[in-house]
């Protein structure tokens, strides 16, 4: 078969993308931890975290289990379009998580989790989050502040786990919360009015 294709019939499209991440140490083991990283759990230590589970055998967070939430796309590119969550690994015993996300027509994510235990009790759990636009439109609404959104949006999660773990307690989102971890007071009226 022969491909009758010309260079001037070629679109050439230079998609976008955005790697952030962040690590958080908690004073708890990471068998403590990790049971919390589900959008079911998350309910207890995410302030405003609303979800809808699509597909769980369990009800709970399992591998190739599929829920959406419609903060991420309003937070991070100032967009109104709901985002699936496949979870594409999940293995709790190495205490490892990987998610494929979403943005409907707009962007599609992996972001990678991991709880390392460290010394007397403490551990790291650490995100990486690589997000590519899926087209033109996309592409524009990654500007330079998208990095900075996304690596906020890690420490916010964050710092909301931590402060659960250490505590019992849920972290409020609120202005004096948000402007201690250096998130500008723009920034931080975004982030705020779209968690809650």
């Amino acid at each position: 078969m022969t491909d009758h294709t010309t260079d001037s019939e070629l679109k050439v499209f230079q998609n976008k993308r955005i790697v952030a991440s962040h690590s958080e140490k908690i004073k708890a083991e990471p068998k403590k931890i990790f049971p919390l990283l589900c959008p079911i759990q998350e309910y207890k230590w995410i302030d405003g975290w609303k979800c809808e589970m699509v597909y769980s055998q369990s009800g709970g967070i399992e591998k190739h289990c599929i829920f959406y939430e419609e903060k991420t796309g309003p937070i991070l590119f100032n967009h109104e379009a709901p985002t699936y969550w496949l979870v594409s690994q999940y293995e709790p015993l190495d205490f490892r998580l990987q998610f494929i996300h979403h943005t409907v027509g707009m962007f599609v994510s992996q972001m990678d989790l991991t709880v390392e235990e460290l010394s007397d009790g403490e551990s790291s759990v650490n995100w990486s989050f690589t997000i590519t636009a899926l087209n033109e439109e996309a592409n524009s609404l990654i500007d330079a502040n998208t990095e900075h959104k996304a690596k906020m949006y890690l420490t916010i999660v964050g710092k909301s786990l931590k402060h659960y773990c250490e505590t019992g307690e849920m972290l409020k989102l609120n202005k004096a919360n948000i402007l201690k971890w250096g998130v500008s007071a723009r920034i931080s009226q975004l982030l705020k009015a779209h968690f809650k």
